[in-house]
């Protein structure tokens, strides 16, 4: 009978959905409260007798502790102690050399994730896992027939670790609907198997995709049966708040559920849409000035480079063009793929070089990206080419909900001034 009932509420609350329903569901007490009690236990463990796997169980914490909370200084804490232990040890390295890369994503050093994963491919202590994080680094890296290579070995249609990277390639080709049917086999699978972790992934994910694709009711379900499985999911909270936001226009809300993450979770990135909503508000005075705190908290050491390209984009909008090119070629040394030389581009289109940033558009972006904010970062660059600049309008102006209103508005502005009839279908 409690069965049922908790049936019929589940139902309920994810049809009516209200922001005190969400609210509710993001409690991250206790999971804080275990994280805390382990940090204390695996430091005194490590003090007490300064062993690698202490030192590994410890990094592993702070791992945990950066992701419910968002605090830079635990993924740096994760990070400083991981690297003190695969210079140190000798042995066992593989689990060690994997661990690290997975930490350098987090901090978008992909390169020096490269370095580990393919240590990690040459100790062979486990050729699959070794395997799905090269996959994992070559994509970020843009070397997609390496990738391939990787996804070729690991192929297996009824393994969700398969799945979820099928899904990821199908959407960086722009196969959203193929991109969902493998994340969607990836839920019944991990439904089935029961695991709480592959869970949360495969419905904070879900969420985000059904969104990509317009379907914000399946999107707000996704999410709020991620915060189900897991109370600390701030990101998922965070999904919750841009459909309303985005998609339902209701702000109110939206700064209701973003009050309630701030309690517990430090991510730049509610602050940044919090800047984005108040001025959709028309507190724009207020709006900027937040964010420009939030810039300027972020352009330091414990951040990296974490932000770069977001920190680029800002510059370049604001007249900073010298710093913001120089970020964006950055960024684009780092990892050479469609969607850093899109803001290279408008970095340079902003600072009055045209001709560069068209030829950048041109040949390094042009039919080799489908992500919204790319077309957007090139959509002035290329207005020469008619043709394929109304064609990257109708893009970027039909991504209204993924993109946002306040950035709707600027592409608006922008289009009205080159094809009002065009904005006037929108």
């Amino acid at each position: 009978m409690k069965t049922i009932l908790f049936i019929i509420a589940s139902l309920f609350l994810y049809q009516s959905g209200n922001s005190k329903d969400v609210i509710n569901l993001y409690q991250p007490e206790n999971t804080l409260q275990s994280i805390e009690n382990d940090l204390v236990f695996w430091s005194e463990k490590n003090l007490s007798n300064e062993q690698s796997t202490y030192q590994l169980r410890l990094a592993q914490t702070w791992m945990r502790h950066f992701k419910v909370t968002s605090d830079i200084n635990a993924l740096n804490k994760a990070v400083e102690i991981t690297e003190i232990v695969y210079h140190q040890s000798p042995l066992n390295r593989g689990p060690v050399c994997r661990s690290l890369a997975r930490m350098y994503i987090s901090q978008h050093r992909f390169c020096n994730a490269l370095d580990m994963a393919l240590e990690s491919s040459e100790i062979g202590d486990n050729e699959r896992a070794s395997s799905l994080l090269l996959y994992d680094v070559y994509a970020e890296l843009g070397m997609d027939q390496a990738a391939q290579e990787m996804m070729a070995l690991v192929s297996n249609h009824k393994d969700f670790n398969y799945l979820i990277r099928a899904a990821k390639w199908e959407d960086a080709q722009g196969n959203l609907s193929q991109a969902i049917n493998f994340l969607e086999k990836a839920r019944d699978l991990a439904e089935s198997g029961k695991e709480d972790s592959q869970l949360n992934w495969i419905y904070s994910n879900l969420g985000d995709f059904y969104g990509h694709a317009g379907n914000i009711p399946e999107s707000k379900k996704s999410f709020m049966k991620a915060l189900e499985v897991n109370p600390a999911d701030w990101y998922s909270m965070k999904g919750l708040a841009w459909i309303y936001y985005s998609g339902e226009g209701d702000t109110d809300h939206a700064h209701s559920i973003l009050n309630r993450i701030k309690e517990y979770n430090q991510s730049p990135d509610i602050r940044l849409l919090e800047s984005q909503i108040h001025i959709y508000e028309g507190k724009t005075y207020y709006g900027n000035n937040l964010k420009e705190v939030v810039i300027k908290n972020l352009d330091n050491d414990d951040y990296g480079i974490m932000y770069r390209t977001v920190i680029a984009e800002h510059l370049a909008s604001n007249g900073v063009h010298k710093k913001a090119i120089e970020l964006a070629k950055a960024e684009v040394y780092s990892r050479n793929i469609p969607e850093t030389n899109a803001l290279l581009a408008f970095c340079k289109y902003k600072a009055g070089f045209k001709e560069e940033a068209f030829s950048i558009a041109k040949t390094q972006v042009l039919h080799k990206t489908y992500e919204p904010v790319a077309l957007y970062h090139i959509m002035e660059s290329v207005r020469p080419l008619k043709s394929t600049y109304r064609e990257i309008c109708k893009e970027v102006l039909s991504a209204d909900y993924e993109l946002g209103p306040v950035k709707i508005k600027k592409i608006k502005s922008i289009a009205q001034r080159n094809d009002s009839d065009l904005v006037n279908a929108y």
